[in-house]
């Protein structure tokens, strides 16, 4: 690939162009209709292309054409630090912590920044070039957008307008919340998540986002995350080793494989090296994993337990009142195993499950479930939930089916 010899130049929102691409209508009529599906439905003659796959980690695919790809972390984690290793390796034969990529000379990277102030954006995006080898020269398939100072709409718009210029493969989000105005708003949610649905059908690219997780459950912040979570094909959780630890590292941080479509890649840890001023991963087995036996957060514990706790808590009732909320949960989640849960740890349970839409509560603080038949009415298989048509009630002294 030969390098172009300018420096970084970033796009400023103030260079934005009218001619934004706009989406389709709201209203299709038959003839629409009848072409996307035409479009759309399944043909067995018609067959994936062989490099669907773009970024792997250790060879192993984590992010294809047409896929979005999730990276999260609470603040200052170092999640950036992670988007830009994937970056570097699009960039360099060999890699980069073990990312390689498949991305063809030709293919467009975008990458749009969101957060940052232009001294630690510009530091962040030129390390992407110095990893892969290039120093100061940019690829001319890498094009990079500053918007920290622009809209929640105009970024959208701007975002939209670039896609049909570069028409990228493979596109860096950092952040996505910045997309949106609220990010608990389920509108907002589904919108920005039709939104990188299409774009990556549209433009057969990976979207790659960065998302913050919260400082209670440690899953994805908001509705926009657990919009995420459902639709991305991995996500990638990024940890401070001394996260909730006195004696961990600061200069640590940890990368797993939360979620995954595909196998997963074993997680792995990353820390700056000053001799090679830059990051390096740790050989395996220096740093003891997080997630370790006796850690009682609610991120720590799988979704089908999420499920059997809230199953096991609500027992065969809608409604749990407001003191009996905090020991139900507490004598559910005891239920699973493991030393008893304290006041505060019992509180971020209930924080996760608000959250996630597992349960919400009413001004008097009772806790509701969500009705039956609702993409959030979260039952354990095997357990009875909602108290529908059985010979006999429970017993009303007791009313949890433990």
């Amino acid at each position: 690939m030969t390098p172009n010899k300018t420096h970084l130049k970033a796009l400023l929102p103030e260079d934005f162009l009218n001619g934004v691409v706009k989406a389709m209508t709201d209203k299709p009529d038959d003839k629409v209709l009848d072409e996307y599906i035409g479009a759309h439905k399944f043909d067995i003659t018609k067959l994936p292309p062989e490099d669907s796959h773009i970024i792997f980690y250790n060879g192993m695919p984590i992010g294809s054409r047409g896929n979005i790809v999730s990276i999260t972390g609470k603040a200052k984690s170092r999640k950036t630090v992670v988007a830009s290793a994937v970056a570097s390796s699009c960039f360099s034969p060999e890699g980069f912590l073990g990312f390689t990529a498949d991305l063809g000379e030709n293919e467009n990277l975008l990458h749009i920044d969101t957060e940052q102030g232009y001294y630690h954006y510009y530091g962040s995006v030129a390390r992407i070039f110095k990893d892969a080898g290039w120093a100061e020269e940019v690829p001319p398939n890498f094009f990079s957008v500053h918007t920290r100072d622009a809209t929640v709409d105009f970024r959208i718009q701007l975002v939209e307008y670039l896609l049909e210029i570069h028409k990228p493969r493979v596109v860096i989000l950092d952040g996505i919340t910045d997309f949106v105005k609220n990010i608990n708003d389920q509108d907002e949610a589904t919108e920005i998540g039709e939104k990188l649905l299409s774009w990556s059908y549209k433009y057969d690219a990976l979207i790659i986002v960065i998302i913050h997780t919260t400082k209670t459950t440690g899953y994805m912040t908001g509705a926009v995350g657990t919009h995420l979570e459902k639709k991305s094909q991995t996500v990638i959780k990024v940890e401070k080793d001394d996260d909730g630890k006195e004696d961990g590292d600061p200069n640590v941080s940890h990368v797993s494989c939360q979620y995954s479509r595909d196998k997963g890649f074993k997680s792995f840890s990353i820390q700056y090296v000053e001799e090679l001023g830059r990051y390096d991963r740790l050989p395996e087995g220096e740093i003891e994993s997080k997630g370790k036996k006796g850690d009682r957060s609610p991120g720590a514990y799988r979704e089908e337990d999420h499920k059997l706790i809230i199953t096991r808590t609500f027992g065969y009732n809608d409604k749990v009142p407001d003191e009996e909320i905090r020991k139900r949960i507490w004598k559910a989640v005891n239920s699973l195993g493991g030393d008893k849960l304290s006041k505060m740890e019992v509180a971020a349970f209930i924080n996760f499950f608000n959250e996630r839409a597992m349960m919400f509560q009413d001004p008097s603080g009772a806790g509701m479930r969500p009705a039956a038949g609702t993409t959030s009415n979260h039952t354990a298989p095997g357990e009875t939930g909602l108290f529908t048509n059985v010979n006999s009630a429970p017993d009303s002294s007791d009313d949890l089916p433990f």
